[in-house]
Parts: C-alpha cells; sequence; structure tokens
C-alpha cells in the first residue's frame, strides 16, 4: 500500500561540505514547486564567499542543458541562472524565482524560493516532466564596480542518477507518519522510505517573470555578510520601472531592498555608467536619469517625479497626501524616507484621509464600508475591483489588459476609471503589448555577430574573437589552455585577431603540441639531422627524416655510401651495377678484400707454419695477416718456438706438471689423484675456485648441490666465466640485442623490426615487399622480423650475392661442423661447434 504525496526530500551529507536536505512541495492551488535548502556547512567554508545551488534537467544525467538556482548566503539572493555543458551557470535575463524566507546564524543556512511549474521563459525547464537533479557548492566575487556575482567553478558537485517527479509521487513512510500542523506536509526522502514532516513558510510572493520582494525580511547573523552600504538601495523592483536603467537588471534582496545587476559593459549604483566610451561629446556627464539636468557642480537636478542622486528614486509624495494636503519628504542619495502630511483643518491621519467630523455618517467610502478607528478616524474595506483612499477609483488592470507585459495603474484617472500602462518584454510593443515586435532590429549583436530572433527575445551568433550575450566581450584564445602536454600558448600581439601559436616543451611538436616527436628516440645514425614531421602524424607520434652527411645513406643514415661511381673500386676490382636494386659494388679480385678491394690479402702455402702448424688469414685487424695456429708444445708466428707444456700450468695452482713429450704430460695432485688436470668435474664451492681468473666467487647458502655463483666481469661470460663476452664491444646497431654465443667465441644479433644482417645495420624496411628479396628471393615476415630465404645460386641479406661469383663459403671453409655465415661481398666467419674455436673453428 501506498500513499501520494507532492514533494520530496534529498539528504546530502559529505565531510567536505557538510550536511544538508533539498525539500520541495508542489502547490497545486498557485501552480507553483517551492524549494527548502537548510544544512550546516563545516567551520572551514566562509559563506560571505560561497555559494549554494541545485540544478535540474530533463535530457539526461550528464546535465549538458540545465536550469540552475544558485543561492548567494553573502547577499541572500536566489538568482536565476542556466548551464549548457558543464560550464559556470550563465545568469538568466528574465528571472524567476521568489525569495520567501533566509536565515544564517553562524554555519546554520536556511532559503526558501518559489517558482511556477512553466515560465514562458526559454532558458528555464519545466517542472512537468521528469527531471534529474544536482546539487554544488562553490566560490564567488562581488565586483562593487559592476554589482556583478561572478561564480568559480565548484568544489562540490553531486548529481542525482535517476530522474524523478517534482509533483507527483508514492509514498509508503506517509501512511503512517500524520502531521499535524496544516502548513506541514508529509514528504519521503527519495533514496529510502523514510518520511517526515516538513513545515513550508507562507508565501505572499507572486512567483513568475520579475522577482517580487517577500514578506519575511532575511536575517544576518554577523555583519561580514552585508553586502556594502553603496550598493544596496531601497525599493522594489516589481513596482518601479527602469531601476537600474536598460543596463541592469534589479534583484530583490529584501522587501524594502534591491541591488542592480549591471552588464558587463556598465558599471555604476544604477549601472548608468558604460565602461568604456568614445563619445567625447557625452553632455550627460552626471549621468542623470529620467529627465535630470547635470549641473555645472556636477550634481542632478530631479524632476518632482523623482528624487536620489542619479533620480533613480521614484517621489514617494508623488499621490501619497490627500485631500489638497502637502506632503514633504527627506531623500538621500539612494533612499528616501516616509512622506510626511500636513492636512487642512477637516482632515487627519497619516495620509490626510479621514474626516475630523462625522466620522462614518454619512458614510465617505464611495465603493466600499467605513470602519471606525477612533471617535475622529475612520477607514475604507473597499469592495472587489477598487481602491483608493475612498474607495473612489475602479483598478483597470484587474482584466490583465497587458497580453504579455505588467500593467501597472495610473494615477491619472477620468472619474472613476483610471488609466494604465503595460510595461512590455523584448520584442513586443502596442499599448496592450499586443504587437510582435523584431527585437533584431535594433542590431543588439556587436562585432558583425549574427542576431537571431528566439520567440520573444533574440540570440546572437558570435564570431570566433567574441563572446557574451552581445558579442560584446573579447574571449581569451589562451583560456583555456589550447596547447597539449604543457605546450605554452602565446596570444597574438594584436589581441582583435584571435589567433595564437603553441610553444612545445621538448619532445613534442604540432600546430597544438599534439605529437610526440619521432626524433626524441634519436634514429638518426652517423650523425644525420634527424627531422619530425607534423603532418603526417599518427594518433600520437609523428614520423621522422634523416638528412645523411656526406658518405652515408638510407632511411636513418644507417649505411656508408660506398658507390663505386663515387669512390672507385681499388687493385684491379671491377664496379658493378645490380640491374634490380640499382646499387653499385666491387666485384674484387681473388686476392683482395674490402668495400672497395682496398686490402690485399695474404695466401697461406704449405710451408709458412712449422711443426705442423695451421696457416690461417688473421682478418680482425684489419692487415689481413698471416697467422699460425700451433700444436701443444710450440709457439711464435710460424710455430718455430718449442714450450715446455707445463709451462702454461695445465694442473691448476695446487698440482704438479710433468712433462711426457712435446705434446702431452700429467698431473700430480693434492688429493692424491692422478690425471690431466687437478680440477673436479663437480665443483661445488667457491674453495674448489671455480671462477675464472680475476672473476668473484659468491658462496650461496641454503642449496643442495652447487652452491656458488661466479660474479664475471663485463668483458666474461659463461657459468665460470671461463668465455670472452663478445658483445661488450656492443656489435650490434639500430637498437638490436646482442647475445654472446661463448663457447663458439662469437655473437648473435636480434634485430629490431626492419632492419637484417648479421649485426643489424641494413635497413629491409617493416614489412615484406617486393623490392625486399632480390634474385628470386623469398621474403619471410614472423610477426617480429623479416629475412630473405634466397635461391641456390645468391646469398647475402637481400640475396645480392652469386655465390659463384661472390661467395667466399665453401665445404671446406669452417672445420669440426663449423657453419660458414657470409657477412660482406668478400668475407665470411665461421659459427664453431661446441667444444671448438679458431677462425675456422680448427682449435
Amino acid at each position: 500500500i501506498q500513499g501520494q504525496c507532492s514533494g520530496g526530500i534529498w539528504p546530502i551529507q559529505d565531510a567536505t561540505i557538510g550536511s544538508f536536505t533539498v525539500s520541495w512541495r508542489y502547490n497545486m492551488a498557485s501552480n507553483t514547486v517551492q524549494f527548502i535548502i537548510q544544512g550546516q556547512t563545516i567551520t572551514s567554508i566562509n559563506l560571505a564567499s560561497t555559494y549554494i545551488a541545485i540544478g535540474w534537467s530533463d535530457t539526461a544525467p550528464t546535465m549538458n542543458n540545465m536550469d540552475v538556482a544558485m543561492f548567494f548566503p553573502g547577499t541572500q539572493i536566489v538568482q536565476d541562472r542556466y548551464s549548457q555543458g558543464h560550464v559556470v551557470p550563465s545568469i538568466d535575463t528574465q528571472q524567476d524565482f521568489c525569495v520567501i524566507q533566509t536565515n544564517i546564524t553562524d554555519k546554520y543556512i536556511y532559503v526558501s524560493f518559489e517558482r511556477y511549474l512553466t515560465t514562458g521563459d526559454i532558458q528555464d525547464i519545466s517542472f512537468i516532466s521528469n527531471l534529474y537533479l544536482m546539487f554544488s557548492m562553490g566560490s564567488y566575487t562581488l565586483s562593487n564596480d559592476t554589482n556583478n556575482f561572478i561564480p568559480q567553478h565548484h568544489f562540490f558537485r553531486i548529481p542525482l542518477q535517476t530522474s524523478i517527479s517534482l509533483i507527483n509521487c508514492v509514498s509508503s513512510g506517509c501512511l503512517t507518519t500524520t502531521c499535524t500542523i496544516s502548513s506541514c506536509s508529509c514528504l519521503q526522502q527519495i533514496i529510502s522510505d523514510v518520511a517526515q514532516c516538513i513545515c513550508f513558510p507562507p508565501s505572499s510572493c507572486i512567483s513568475g517573470s520579475t522577482i517580487t520582494p517577500s514578506t519575511t525580511v532575511s536575517i544576518l547573523a554577523t555583519t561580514s555578510l552585508t553586502l556594502p552600504l553603496s550598493i544596496i538601495m531601497n525599493g522594489s523592483c516589481q513596482n518601479s520601472t527602469n531601476l537600474c536603467s536598460s543596463n541592469g537588471i534589479c534583484l530583490q534582496t529584501s522587501t524594502t531592498q534591491y541591488i542592480c545587476q549591471c552588464k558587463n559593459d556598465y558599471t555604476g549604483v544604477l549601472c548608468q555608467t558604460p565602461l568604456f566610451s568614445n563619445n567625447s561629446a557625452n553632455t550627460n556627464l552626471c549621468e542623470c536619469m529620467n529627465g535630470g539636468t547635470c549641473l555645472a557642480n556636477g550634481t542632478c537636478l530631479c524632476t518632482d517625479l523623482y528624487r536620489g542622486k542619479f533620480c533613480q528614486l521614484n517621489n514617494p509624495c508623488i499621490d501619497y497626501c490627500h485631500n489638497n494636503s502637502t506632503c514633504s519628504v527627506i531623500c538621500t542619495d539612494i533612499s528616501c524616507n516616509l512622506p510626511n502630511c500636513t492636512c487642512t483643518n477637516s482632515y487627519i491621519g497619516i495620509q490626510c484621509e479621514t474626516i475630523v467630523s462625522g466620522v462614518c455618517q454619512p458614510n465617505p467610502c464611495i465603493y466600499g464600508n467605513c470602519v471606525t478607528l477612533t471617535n475622529t478616524s475612520f477607514q475604507c474595506q473597499c469592495n472587489f475591483g477598487f481602491f483608493g483612499s475612498r474607495c473612489e477609483f475602479i483598478n483597470s488592470c484587474l482584466s490583465n489588459p497587458c497580453n504579455q507585459g505588467t500593467c501597472i495603474v495610473s494615477s491619472n484617472c477620468l472619474g472613476l476609471l483610471c488609466s494604465y500602462t503595460c510595461h512590455c518584454p523584448n520584442g513586443t510593443t502596442g499599448q496592450n503589448c499586443e504587437i510582435n515586435g523584431n527585437p533584431c532590429l535594433s542590431t543588439p549583436c556587436k562585432n558583425n555577430g549574427s542576431c537571431s530572433v528566439l520567440s520573444n527575445t533574440y540570440s546572437c551568433q558570435c564570431l570566433s574573437l567574441y563572446g557574451g550575450t552581445n558579442c560584446d566581450s573579447i574571449i581569451n584564445v589562451c583560456t583555456p589552455n589550447p596547447c597539449f602536454n604543457n605546450g605554452i600558448c602565446v596570444r597574438s600581439s594584436n589581441i582583435r585577431d584571435g589567433t595564437y601559436e603553441c610553444n612545445c616543451q621538448n619532445g613534442y611538436v604540432g600546430t597544438r603540441c599534439e605529437y610526440a616527436s619521432g626524433c626524441i628516440s634519436s634514429p638518426c645514425h652517423n650523425s644525420g639531422l634527424c627531422i619530425s614531421s607534423t603532418t603526417n602524424c599518427s594518433s600520437t607520434t609523428c614520423l621522422v627524416s634523416c638528412i645523411c652527411l656526406t658518405g652515408t645513406t638510407g632511411v636513418y643514415c644507417e649505411q656508408q655510401d660506398t658507390s663505386c661511381l663515387i669512390y672507385p673500386c681499388l687493385n684491379g676490382g671491377i664496379c658493378l651495377i645490380n640491374p634490380i636494386t640499382n646499387i653499385t659494388y666491387c666485384q674484387c679480385r681473388s686476392n683482395t678484400i674490402g668495400v672497395r678491394c682496398e686490402t690485399i690479402q695474404s695466401i697461406c702455402t704449405n710451408t709458412i707454419c712449422l711443426n705442423n702448424g695451421v696457416c690461417y688469414i688473421d682478418t680482425t685487424s684489419g692487415n689481413n695477416t698471416v697467422g699460425c695456429i700451433c700444436p701443444l708444445g710450440y709457439t711464435g708466428q710460424y710455430c718455430q718456438t718449442f714450450i715446455n707444456i707445463c709451462s702454461q700450468n695445465p694442473c691448476g695452482y695446487n698440482g704438479t706438471c710433468f712433462s711426457t713429450s712435446n705434446s702431452s704430460y700429467y698431473c700430480i695432485c693434492p688429493n692424491g689423484l692422478v690425471g690431466q688436470s687437478c680440477t673436479s668435474n663437480i665443483l661445488t664451492s667457491c674453495s674448489n675456485s671455480p671462477c675464472h681468473y680475476l672473476s668473484t666467487c659468491q658462496q650461496i647458502s641454503n642449496t643442495n648441490s652447487i652452491s656458488y655463483k661466479c660474479i664475471c666481469p663485463d668483458y666474461l661470460t659463461g657459468d665460470r666465466c671461463q668465455y670472452t663476452n663478445n658483445c661488450q664491444q656492443q656489435p650490434c646497431y639500430n637498437q638490436a640485442s646482442c647475445i654472446s654465443l661463448g663457447s663458439q667465441n662469437n655473437f648473435m644479433c636480434i634485430c629490431q623490426p626492419g632492419f637484417g644482417h648479421y649485426d643489424c645495420s641494413i635497413y629491409l624496411g617493416p614489412l615484406c615487399n617486393s623490392n625486399i628479396c632480390l634474385n628470386g628471393g623469398t621474403c619471410d615476415y614472423n610477426n617480429t622480423n623479416i629475412r630473405c630465404i634466397c635461391s641456390t645460386d645468391f646469398a647475402g641479406p637481400h640475396c645480392e650475392w652469386r655465390k659463384y661469383l661472390d661467395s667466399v663459403c665453401s665445404m671446406n671453409t669452417c672445420l669440426n661442423g663449423g657453419t660458414c655465415r657470409q657477412i660482406a661481398a668478400t668475407m665470411a666467419e665461421c659459427l664453431c661447434a661446441t667444444g671448438f674455436t679458431g677462425p675456422t673453428c680448427n682449435l
């Protein structure tokens, strides 16, 4: 079972702001929704500079289109604002909220206000449909020069993610909760089944298109929340016209006071002074209003109808004293006291409205009843539709003659009937506001803005440099910062052209520093100059190009330019051009090597090396010298010198060596064993000295077998640091990974995508294409790298070498199962099997 209700309660509690409740009730009789915001803030929040706002949207929880009621406790004003997107809400030119009551005591806040279900304002959202609610708090400043409230971005915001109805609801909690006071309504919390009685204060508001005064005076507990006296003035926004001139909006702060909210380009108490004006011929230097005359001393001489410093106040004596009595009043620059009437002999009363003799006999009230107050005074209670001290005038505004405007009864009466005037909204004219005008005819949009008619108002479409309601504000193109990745925005020296440029931080390029520079990884080799593109870019990174120095070529300047058309082949070499790739190379004679055949190669013979030594050509030093690999017991360049085999200490540091011939020996070890070495095949601890000389042995505890590890210097590798680390010299190019092959005394390069060759020095491209592999070679791509699988007659990274002309590998090049790898047109190396080493794996 559920009960009917016509409102709700939204509790909001957060440690960063305090505790609040937002309550609302639909009043069917007045067709209004009344709101109450009450709660207590934490001590660190300054209410003199903090706004509290509730908003509602009928579109989506994102609230891109939102109607906002913004309460300023420092002035006790509720402003009608609107927001399109997550930005600070803009003030609505039509204010539709009526403040009923406010109270601020220390950190406690209470405000009640109301609005019609529908207002006719295009910026307002009707309460009829389901809405998404939002509660926020933020800081604001108040400019004394322009009377502008300047809200900042919220520091707290919480949305209600589900839509609700403000005028219809059902409640299970209200079936068991009874409210004994007639002004209190049973409402249920929208996030639970808890029901409670909420008491709404009585309202004398006439909610509509203008803020109206309330009957309850706002109470300020501390003087720190009071506005400066110079910008608060006595009066009512409802019963007067042009209080804030045509350049401001009148905002009621209490039943007897108001404040002027000025447009951007105006200032002054009444928004009468333009901030910027080129009109040097302006004769009204005093800025007098309502026909006032500016005197030489800078003051205004007002007509009988107006008072005040700028003639901005209606003369309260007009039609105040009756029966030919005399009226006097004392006015300051911004307000007037209550008028004083000096009556004739036949009348008495504050306004000389009472006849001294006869009192109610005969009845002095023409269309009303006379009520005797004292023996000499009376009061007229007028019949419906009549007014005046004697009920002598007919209220011409009862028939609502002003179609869309506000009807004001005039003091100009003919007989019983008084005339009236209509204050028409923007875009309408005529005696009764019956003529719809074109608000764009007055050219309200400045700086070449386009004006569009919207119902009874207009809208300006501004050029990119300007903003504001009338395109009269210059937008700072650098706020917010359009430059990405901490780029610095620099406006043009002529701010009216609306241009800027971004000074990017290192590593970023693009018009707005939106791309990461491809040069940050230094991809260009051989001192090539890297240039990052600003147009050919992916989502985050731009491509680069390299300007190579003379003598280098390739996409990343990774290749030395060895064109034999520029650098001729030496020693009888022949310069050839690959017909497919158009790349030149030198075909060297058999006794020369090098890119240009610049080195004459020594030739081995059977008579060079003595004592069964093996002859080889040493190419590591670049001199291609003849060397000999000597058998045990011999040394020297040609193996000509006999050495005692025991001088090499083959038995270790603790063993004793005995030579049996030039090539054989045996060891007597400290433990009594005899053999080729005093080193056990199984080394289990650092006490056995398992690590190579100059390496460090580290003992490891809590292991079952081997209890040590060898810490090698950079130039050694292997489990006992027994092999040379061939990766120390960084032989791999283009960010390739180097793997030392240990016992083979060699290395292997793992290339980055797009690169090939034994040392990854040749750029093959990121993917297979028809130009990669030459001479019928097949391109193979394994998702990481590419390689060329050559036909039987060709070799090389691109299959560019003819084996019968260019290959230096043969069946007998590498011994003992070694593999021959050609690394250049006339160069090769041997990858030895485990247990063998040497240039031809012969050791």
